[in-house]
């Protein structure tokens, strides 16, 4: 049995999201295009994740340069236990970021592995390297043709940015978006619409690089999710 399986921070972490009636973890990371990718896993298997790492066919996951056979073969995510987060828009999952491992080792073609090494490097340094993300999106929608198209067709102004109108329109799901990024932790700064037709920004308060990867990735995954709903 893992060392893990005996850590009083794991054991607490299981307790806790359990009560709030969490039973599965979404175990996610980019792969080198910046896109997020996973698997739902038990949280009752929280130990086995942080030690030894969620499970992934390597060569299936872009850029990796992982094997299809032997030990260099699987990829594993190894779970960060401060980085657990129950998603509001998923009940009874927590979001769990990960590091990349293969053979037991950092994987060097990991993103947030090559990120951790340079801001741990910075850090020997007494540096900090801080992050502002500014997400600008376009709200869409399909239309029986198929094609995509602005999902608000009263948003047709030629010079549309910090549109009142459009913010009232849509003011249900930004609303939405404000409840869902709140919980999951996010300070938020500011929202707008954007230069175009169907874009907005949404704006929170910068942090260390790691962090702030971290953070956008769970806001591309919560923005998604909200949208969804909404178009």
């Amino acid at each position: 049995m893992s060392s893990a399986a005996h850590n009083p921070d794991v054991q607490e972490t299981i307790a806790v999201l359990q009560a709030q009636g969490i039973h599965s973890l979404l175990v996610q990371f980019a792969d080198i295009h910046g896109v997020g990718k996973g698997k739902l896993v038990p949280v009752a298997n929280l130990a086995d994740w942080v030690a030894t790492g969620a499970g992934f066919a390597g060569p299936s996951i872009w850029g990796t340069g992982l094997t299809r056979l032997g030990e260099r073969s699987e990829y594993y995510g190894r779970v960060q236990l401060d980085a657990i987060r129950p998603l509001p828009f998923m009940p009874g999952v927590a979001h769990a970021v990960c590091n990349g491992f293969a053979s037991g080792q950092p994987l060097q073609t990991c993103s947030r592995q090559v990120l951790k090494k340079q801001t741990d490097a910075l850090a020997e340094r007494g540096l900090t390297l801080w992050v502002g993300v500014e997400p600008e999106f376009f709200l869409l929608k399909k239309g029986q043709d198929g094609r995509w198209a602005v999902a608000d067709g009263q948003d047709d102004l030629s010079k549309p940015s910090y549109d009142l109108r459009a913010i009232y329109r849509h003011q249900d799901y930004l609303e939405d978006m404000r409840v869902t990024l709140t919980a999951l932790g996010f300070e938020l700064e500011q929202m707008d619409h954007e230069d175009a037709n169907g874009q907005y920004e949404i704006n929170y308060r910068f942090d260390d690089a790691l962090a702030a990867a971290d953070r956008y990735m769970l806001f591309k995954l919560a923005h998604r999710a909200v949208a969804c709903t909404f178009t």
